[in-house]
């Protein structure tokens, strides 16, 4: 299969995807070993034995490896990078292609989207500070305005300080994943940022009015186009 590159990655993105895997591979090991029983041992690794082998391949093999990249710049994206907020919390980044929304029986054009989550998420490294909640994994922003508190119909950032943010990645963030959840978090969980990142992308370019978090007038979004 040949694939045209396309986007550009950053070798700090490369070097933090090694990060991950490694991570998440880390994770498998340990709930392996604290099994007490060979049953559950077996149950456990046949159930993730595929997600394992792609860890230990994408590690391992740098063809393999290589060739991940190679799917991630066939994705939608134009840019892979690192960001940091002001507290130094990396986020793993990709500048989307243009964001195109059904609103108001128009097809509204949001510009490029920043999709960036927290690295710790997806090394599985906040689960003790984070429990239950999303305030700072995911921020989904757009290019033309950056500090929107208005970013998606379904996901907006909020600021409770007094003090000015001086970047998106500081804001808190409500984002209503409505029948993503389960296959973003299953996603990051097993360590395969490729199709986390190509189901964001399908993400942030839905409309579902009848979700709990939605936006659904043109007005939301003043630096959109109608197309």
């Amino acid at each position: 299969m040949k694939i045209a590159p396309r986007a550009q990655l950053s070798q700090e993105f490369v070097d933090t995807l090694r990060e991950i895997y490694t991570a998440r591979l880390e994770d498998y090991k340990r709930a392996i070993k604290e099994y007490p029983y060979s049953q559950q041992v077996n149950a456990y690794f046949s159930k993730n034995k595929m997600h394992i082998a792609k860890l230990i391949s994408l590690l391992k093999d740098k063809s393999a490896f290589d060739f991940e990249l190679t799917r991630l710049r066939s994705l939608n994206y134009s840019e892979y990078c690192i960001k940091t907020n002001s507290k130094g919390s990396r986020y793993l980044c990709g500048l989307s292609f243009p964001v195109v929304i059904p609103i108001e029986r128009v097809k509204l054009n949001l510009g490029p989207y920043w999709v960036c989550t927290l690295v710790d998420f997806l090394k599985g490294c906040d689960r003790d500070g984070m429990q239950g909640q999303n305030g700072y994994r995911f921020h989904f922003y757009p290019e033309r305005q950056e500090m929107s508190e208005t970013r998606t119909p379904h996901h907006y950032g909020y600021w409770q300080n007094s003090e000015t943010p001086s970047s998106p990645l500081d804001y808190g963030s409500s984002t209503c994943l409505g029948g993503f959840n389960t296959i973003i978090y299953s996603l990051a969980a097993c360590g395969d940022v490729t199709e986390y990142l190509r189901n964001c992308f399908i993400y942030i370019n839905r409309h579902s009015p009848g979700d709990q978090l939605r936006y659904s007038t043109i007005r939301s979004f003043p630096w959109a186009e109608v197309v």
